[in-house]
């Protein structure tokens, strides 16, 4: 799905097929890996109508946004984005109308948060 680098470590993600679990894999200076999983199965995400998906059927190849450049409408428009910050992973998926999910993880604890932003209603 992405990789990214934190702590001078490569990062990688994935997600199960047809799930909401995240694989992590943190590879070493030798190349070697440890997996962490995320479970998220216990989040209700949300499909562009309405209906409860897994996160694998509603997160698209996200793009890994640099809060340090400026970011180009074509990457700003994508359904999925990933922001890095304080070694917190930020998901945003604005599959739904009426609102973004946001999935945060804690690359320390790996701890999962999720909310939602509604979005402005144009009249």
């Amino acid at each position: 799905m992405e990789s990214f680098q934190v702590d001078n470590k490569i990062m990688l993600i994935t997600i199960t097929d047809k799930s909401s679990i995240l694989n992590f894999y943190q590879f070493d200076d030798d190349g070697n890996d440890i997996k962490t999983v995320v479970n998220c199965s216990d989040i209700t995400f949300r499909d562009w109508d309405g209906s409860k998906t897994t996160l694998d059927d509603i997160i698209y190849s996200p793009t890994m946004i640099n809060e340090n450049l400026p970011t180009s409408i074509k990457l700003a428009s994508k359904i999925s984005k990933l922001y890095l910050k304080n070694n917190k992973l930020f998901f945003t998926i604005d599959i739904n109308k009426n609102f973004t999910q946001i999935l945060t993880v804690d690359l320390d604890n790996w701890e999962k948060e999720y909310t939602g932003i509604m979005k402005p209603k144009i009249k």
